[in-house]
């Protein structure tokens, strides 16, 4: 039922997350990344963004897309910027995309910020 209401226009931009929760809890890791996606485009950079884009980037690693989650990653954390789990999450998908020094570099970053992780 919730997949039909993000198919049918004009969609209430909350069903696209919920539809992602339930997707997620069902381990349909590509239809809640893409619900999550559409409602990012639809909300924009609203107060909930950085969160949002860090569990984009995060279905994105369990979809062995680490391209893809950098790109999210990167998104959260401009968005929180201070906020140490975003630069951790995209220094583990740099590592998982093979650019070992970009990975480093973006610890380093996280580091300065908590010097205990």
């Amino acid at each position: 039922m919730l997949q039909q209401a993000t198919e049918r226009y004009p969609a209430d931009p909350s069903s696209f997350a919920l539809y992602a929760l339930v997707a997620e809890q069902q381990r349909h890791y590509d239809a809640a990344r893409a619900s999550l996606i559409a409602y990012s485009a639809l909300a924009g950079e609203d107060a909930g963004f950085a969160e949002r884009a860090a569990r984009i980037a995060s279905l994105s690693m369990q979809l062995n897309d680490p391209q893809t989650a950098v790109v999210w990653y990167e998104r959260a954390a401009s968005a929180a910027p201070g906020s140490v789990p975003p630069l951790v999450g995209l220094a583990g998908a740099h590592l998982a995309a093979g650019d070992i020094e970009r990975a480093r570099e973006v610890a380093g970053r996280a580091a300065a910020i908590n010097p205990e992780i």
